[in-house]
């Protein structure tokens, strides 16, 4: 079995375990590819890690075509809301058209795979904040005892300002969806919240 993940726009690392093949794209950060804490099976096999942007077409759909993987785990984003409005075209074509390549080597050499697209709660833009709000002594809560759990699929992401991030991250959300709906692959999307780790700042 394979594996394929990935997170932003440079490296994909392939991990191999018995009958399990992994791969996972991720960012580079200081020229270094990032460490992977954990995999999802104990006998690691191999390691492997190659520079490749999402946006190339051409090398995604070799990459699946030579190594079609069992799952794909596509965590990849233009990640600052910010500096997306100086960089459109860059945000769109990495966030979008990259997960727009990942699902034609998906549909195209490994049909069977399953998708996990790691999309964002900005697809939702400022609609949440039309819930209404308790003020609390020390924070404001949910109003009602729907919401508590967060924010759900319910919750609309038209008629609402996303910023440019949260449209390019919207597309690539939407067209995931469509892929498994139009042509019947396996996948899932994961609207995470503020997902931070030690290079944040």
């Amino acid at each position: 079995m394979q594996f394929l993940l990935e997170k932003t726009l440079f490296a994909i690392s392939k991990i191999s375990c018995s009958d399990s093949r992994f791969i996972f794209t991720h960012e580079i950060l200081n020229k270094q590819p990032l460490t992977l804490c954990s995999f999802p099976c104990a006998d690691v096999q191999q390691l492997q890690s190659s520079q490749l942007d999402i946006r190339d077409k051409d090398a995604i759909l070799d990459l699946f075509k030579n190594e079609p993987p069992d799952l794909v785990v596509h965590c990849a984003a233009q990640p600052s809301h910010d500096k997306a409005a100086a960089i459109p075209f860059l945000d769109f074509e990495v966030n979008a058209n990259g997960t727009l390549n990942l699902l034609e080597g998906t549909r195209q050499f490994a049909p069977d795979a399953a998708f996990c697209h790691m999309s964002t709660n900005k697809v939702y833009g400022d609609a949440p904040n039309e819930l209404p709000l308790d003020e609390l002594e020390t924070r404001w809560e949910y109003a009602r005892k729907e919401d508590y759990d967060g924010i759900d699929e319910s919750c609309r992401i038209d008629q609402t300002m996303h910023a440019l991030f949260g449209a390019s991250k919207t597309a690539a959300d939407v067209l995931a969806q469509e892929y498994g709906k139009y042509f019947g692959l396996k996948t899932g999307i994961f609207r995470g919240g503020c997902l931070t780790g030690a290079s944040h700042s």
